[in-house]
């Protein structure tokens, strides 16, 4: 089981920290060695798992890196949005072994209660993301179930030794995309960067 453990974190902190495409979730920071540790211990277990952060943090890509990490390819899992039907979520849910539900709090009520009833009947593993103080609030019995394991993921201004590698990589590969040489970051530039409050998250970074 300790083997286990271990490999499984080897892999969750191996893939999370890719720079192969711009996801943002990377990093050496503290706060996201933290969160790359839930999902190596989430990885372990088949357990439903809440994936809980701010607008713009990555909350989408930690759920990919639990798949990864839990050994399902990406397309063999379901990927839930508000935009789905409360049949459609019920559905899914039942058919799939492992479903991603996106933006929990932006789910109506109906939605909700189909998800906990599809929850109730012995579905499948579920990684669902919610924003953090949400104003629309989230079916308790719901989100006590979901909450089997929890992963924070870490605003950006908890990063602060991350921004400038976020910087990097996606304008690295915005170079490789569009046939150019990637902009060279001056200190002024770097300072800014580094100052900056970053409300967005790495979504802001990354528009930027």
């Amino acid at each position: 089981d300790i083997e286990h453990s271990e490999s499984a974190q080897e892999r969750a902190g191996q893939q999370s920290r890719s720079t192969e495409e711009p996801t943002g979730f990377i990093g050496q920071s503290v706060a996201m060695q933290s969160a790359f540790k839930a999902i190596a211990r989430a990885a372990t277990s088949q357990a439903h798992v809440m994936i809980t952060g701010e607008p713009g943090v990555g909350k989408r890509q930690a759920a990919e890196a639990l798949l990864r990490a839990r050994g399902v390819a990406s397309e063999d899992a379901v990927v839930v949005t508000p935009s789905n039907t409360a049949t459609e979520i019920f559905g899914s849910t039942q058919a799939a072994r492992q479903v991603v539900w996106l933006r929990l709090e932006e789910w109506s009520a109906e939605q909700q209660r189909a998800a906990r009833d599809a929850l109730d009947g012995g579905a499948g593993r579920v990684i669902a993301t919610v924003s953090q103080a949400p104003s629309n609030p989230i079916d308790n019995r719901l989100a006590a179930r979901l909450s089997e394991c929890v992963i924070t993921v870490p605003p950006l201004r908890q990063r602060g030794e991350d921004i400038l590698t976020l910087f990097t990589s996606f304008s690295d590969q915005f170079a490789e995309d569009y046939g150019c040489e990637a902009p060279q970051v001056s200190a002024q530039e770097a300072t800014q960067l580094l100052q900056a409050p970053w409300p967005g998250n790495v979504r802001q970074l990354f528009n930027i």
